[in-house]
């Protein structure tokens, strides 16, 4: 961590706390309203920001930057147990499934067996025996997909940032964000308190 003040023990505390208490909210929330804005890191930020301010040490850009980066990967690797687990074994098992003949056709690992406590409805949880096959299939598949992505952005951005040395508007716009929350511009800053409080009484 020494070299990097954006690796900290706060950075720490709040991966832990956005995995073991933020995660949960949210996977829960996507199965009861099946949606998922992509606004959660933003707020985790801003609020650690006020809160941060109240102690007297406010998070610094490069903190709330890998917070941001974090939070986001977390949160949207977590909705993937919810809408592939549980909705392949919805697919296995449904009754149109079975009528196309498609149930026989799956492969084993897609989903749980068939004669298993978790297909029937009687057992509702990932930690059982059941469930091995398609937890390994589902986190090797992430990997894979991390490493492929990690791969094609340090590939991407020595060919368009280096050597074009092209602009990225997205990026660019994201990081002032960062700079807005952190309080790195004092007149954005005051914009951005001004647009929270008129927000907060509209709503």
């Amino acid at each position: 961590m020494r070299g990097f003040s954006g690796l900290s023990f706060r950075v720490a505390v709040v991966m832990f706390f956005i995995a073991f208490v933020v995660e949960p909210i949210v996977i829960y929330n996507y199965l009861i309203g099946g949606s998922f804005g992509g606004l959660e890191a933003w707020l985790i930020i801003i609020l650690l920001v006020e809160i941060t301010s109240i102690t007297g040490r406010a998070l610094t850009m490069q903190e709330a930057f890998m917070i941001n980066t974090v939070v986001g990967l977390i949160l949207a690797r977590s909705l993937l147990f919810p809408t592939t687990l549980l909705y392949d074994m919805f697919y296995a098992f449904h009754q149109v499934t079975r009528d196309f003949g498609y149930a026989s056709q799956l492969p084993y690992w897609f989903t749980v067996p068939p004669e298993s406590l978790v297909a029937k409805g009687l057992l509702r949880t990932f930690f059982t025996i059941d469930w091995v096959i398609p937890l390994t299939v589902l986190l090797t598949q992430i990997t894979i997909n991390l490493v492929m992505a990690l791969s094609m952005g340090i590939i991407c951005y020595e060919i368009y940032v280096v050597v074009e040395k092209l602009e990225f508007p997205l990026q660019a716009a994201a990081a002032e964000g960062i700079i807005t929350v952190t309080g790195g511009d004092p007149e954005r800053s005051r914009v951005f308190a001004v647009s929270a409080f008129i927000g907060g009484v509209y709503a």
